[in-house]
């Protein structure tokens, strides 16, 4: 975009000058254009152009027709001819096209430059600079200059394309409109520039997509695709886009969006699309996904197909609103709101959010190497949150991060959730009630420098994945509750876990008919392990360290008898502070019984689970087989 210049035009009062449409014809030869200073382009004369003069250009049908502005003209209004199924290419060279809106009423809708009513194929502007003025009282916001495709009311008209082509440069100095046809998708090729300015021309003005008559009406409404092609750039303050809009930044093509990008749903048609494929980059200033009642349909999609995507706040709302990464696209966040509507990442897309903010009835949503990460910095209260994560989709919340959860975090689908930041549940009450659920196949990861907060009465429901790698006494929860057949349980901590009353007292509570695993690579120190009726448990002892040791608080068998599998089985690596077990059966992986003797640790208190050592009876017999095996080797020798 060109640097800021100001320029100020003088308020002028309305003219009296009789407006009028000139006509000029065109040459099918591209290399001998019809000339805007040639007599014989316009039938004789040479037309006297003001900013009152509309501009036609005539062409035959099926022929591209070719014309050159070869001097500085200030006009109204350029329009094609109507009725021609044929192509027009119009090029200022090294001139300035300055285009006058002369808007007189509030929210006037100018027609600068219109591609005719029943005309299709193509308008080209070549090569050359487009400025777009008003020179009324009334500017700024309350008056539109539009760049259309006008068709019939409710008609069915093939597609149009319009093209900015590579060179061409459009500046407006007034909010500019770019429209499509009723009906049917009218498309814009973007390889040259457009800018907006404000009427002084030293800020960013105003874009809007899809502004023009019965946008909602029975036949459709408009339908607007802009494509942004390599080279190619758009450059605003605000961008608008109404329903029905498709805004697509293709390899090479840039967006620029200094301030808001606003969208708009109906009642009657869906929503837009602003997708930035590999090789395009699209920086925003603050996104806004409206979505003001209830009765509005249709989605609202900010896409990232292997493009870059800078925004500076988001806030997202609707039901059928998505942000997404995908085919190994970016998107940079910084400050997230979201009251509804899905932040995705797929096919190894990634989104970063590195500001503040806060979720309600919002999906957060990682597959296919996808990931979510929330960075250091970013802090997010959230009050209702679905996380569905598949394959090797992953949702980080990073060191340095913060996690504030009203209600019960629940995690779903197949992939990963890792948490290596600060996580509070501000959950309250007096019973105990779940502040973290972990569905069956989704995984939850603890970090090295994760904490997690909750009040005494706050319990986690394990019926997937929770792997531990955090510090000692970083887990502040009261119980975990196994469920199910596939929950999995991983320590590579320290006595990551505690109580909010400062103990090592966290209860594991092994529900009916579940089968539970545990893997232990350090020590860890529980309360109650409450072994209910047909429950299995299977503990795998992992130790790096010949000091290390599970203990637990006491054993509760609800059932009667409770069956726990160890593997790596040895002394003094399985200790209760209490010597009243119950019928506790022990055996090793393969099914194998251990027999085992509770031994008092006289020095720190508790019992271990030790193998039974033989009595001395025992002893002499199995010294007396060995013996005997013995003679019988030697008479066989």
């Amino acid at each position: 975009m060109k640097s800021p210049i100001c320029i100020v035009f003088p308020l002028i009062a309305f003219s009296q000058a009789i407006a009028q449409t000139v006509s000029i014809n065109g040459s099918t030869t591209s290399s001998d254009p019809a000339l805007f200073s040639d007599a014989d382009a316009w039938g004789g004369t040479v037309p006297t152009f003001s900013n009152t003069t509309t501009v036609q250009l005539d062409g035959i049908a099926g022929n591209v027709n070719y014309y050159e502005v070869d001097s500085h003209i200030t006009i109204n209004k350029l329009k094609t001819v109507a009725n021609v199924d044929g192509s027009f290419y119009l090029s200022s060279g090294n001139y300035t096209v300055t285009f006058d809106i002369n808007a007189t009423t509030p929210g006037a809708v100018n027609d600068v430059i219109t591609f005719s009513n029943g005309s299709v194929g193509t308008f080209t502007l070549g090569p050359g600079i487009y400025d777009i003025i008003s020179s009324s009282s009334v500017t700024g916001t309350d008056a539109y200059a539009r760049i259309c495709m006008v068709t019939d009311p409710l008609s069915e008209d093939p597609p149009k394309t319009f093209t900015f082509a590579a060179g061409s440069v459009v500046n407006a100095y007034t909010t500019l409109s770019l429209s499509g046809t009723v009906g049917a998708y009218g498309t814009y090729n973007v390889a040259g520039a457009i800018n907006t300015w404000t009427t002084e021309g030293d800020n960013p003005g105003v874009l809007t997509i899809d502004w023009t008559a019965n946008p909602y009406g029975t036949g459709g409404g408009t339908r607007t695709k802009v494509l942004v092609n390599d080279g190619g750039s758009i450059s605003t303050g605000t961008l608008n886009l109404r329903p029905r809009t498709y805004l697509t930044i293709e390899s090479g093509g840039k967006l620029e969006v200094q301030n808001d990008l606003n969208w708009s749903l109906s009642d009657m048609n869906p929503g837009g699309q602003l997708e930035v494929q590999t090789g395009a980059t699209a920086n925003i200033g603050s996104l806004i996904f409206k979505a003001t009642s209830s009765t509005l349909i249709g989605s609202q999609k900010l896409l990232a197909t292997g493009g870059k995507i800078n925004v500076g706040s988001a806030n997202l709302q609707g039901s059928l609103s998505l942000i997404e990464a995908s085919d190994s696209g970016l998107i940079n966040i910084g400050d997230f709101s979201a009251s509804a509507g899905t932040l995705s990442a797929a096919t190894n897309g990634v989104v970063n959010v590195t500001g503040i903010g806060s979720l309600s009835s919002v999906t957060l949503k990682a597959s296919d190497g996808g990931s979510v990460n929330f960075k250091s910095g970013s802090s997010i209260d959230v009050t209702s949150v679905t996380l569905n994560t598949s394959g090797t989709g992953a949702i980080n919340f990073e060191k340095g991060s913060a996690l504030n959860v009203a209600n019960n975090f629940t995690v779903g689908g197949t992939g990963t959730i890792n948490i290596d930041g600060d996580f509070v549940s501000s959950l309250t009450g007096t019973a105990s009630f779940y502040s973290m659920t972990i569905n069956q196949n989704a995984s939850v990861v603890f970090g090295e420098n994760a904490t997690f907060t909750g009040n005494e009465y706050n319990r986690f429901s394990l019926s997937g994945k929770l792997i531990v790698n955090s510090g000692k006494n970083s887990i502040v929860t009261n119980q975990i509750v196994f469920w199910g057949k596939a929950n999995y349980l991983e320590l590579n901590g320290e006595n990551s876990f505690i109580t909010s009353s400062g103990s090592n007292e966290t209860m594991l509570n092994i529900t009916e008919y579940s089968l539970v695993n545990i893997l232990v690579s350090e020590t860890n120190t529980f309360g109650e392990l409450l072994l209910q009726k047909d429950s299995k448990t299977y503990i795998d002892l992992d130790f790096a360290s010949a000091d290390d040791y599970i203990s637990f608080s006491k054993a509760t068998l609800t059932g009667g008898i409770g069956d726990v599998y160890v593997n790596n089985f040895e002394n003094n690596r399985i200790k209760f502070m209490s010597d009243s077990i119950g019928d506790l059966n022990l055996y090793d992986f393969n099914g194998n019984v251990l027999d085992y003797e509770l031994i008092q640790d006289t020095v720190n208190g508790g019992w271990w689970l030790n193998a039974v050592v033989p009595e001395p009876a025992e002893w002499a017999a199995i010294f007396g087989g060995l013996a005997f095996a013995f003679s019988l080797w030697r008479r066989r020798r």
